[in-house]
């Protein structure tokens, strides 16, 4: 799935992609793109190095969480016994 994303104005033409592919033995393979274009010469360059560290960080939490939740084993629901 790829969205075209407005993170900030020292960005334009910004696109993130998640991607989940199955692996074998019930576990998973996640990954996350972005491509932008730097908008101002020179001050661009910079914010976007520090927005790309705080992508990385904050995102990697996010798909760790999901990669998690995604691979728990479902337990069927306790039975009811009269």
């Amino acid at each position: 799935m790829t969205v075209k994303v407005f993170m900030s104005s020292f960005m334009k033409d910004a696109y993130a992609t998640v991607e989940v592919n199955e692996r074998l033995g019930g576990r998973s393979r996640v990954g996350f793109y972005m491509t932008f274009r730097e908008a101002i010469p020179i001050v661009s360059h910079v914010a976007c190095r520090i927005i790309q560290l705080l992508t990385e960080r904050l995102q990697g939490r996010a798909l760790r969480r999901l990669r998690a939740y995604c691979e728990r084993e479902v337990k069927p629901p306790p039975s009811k016994s009269d």
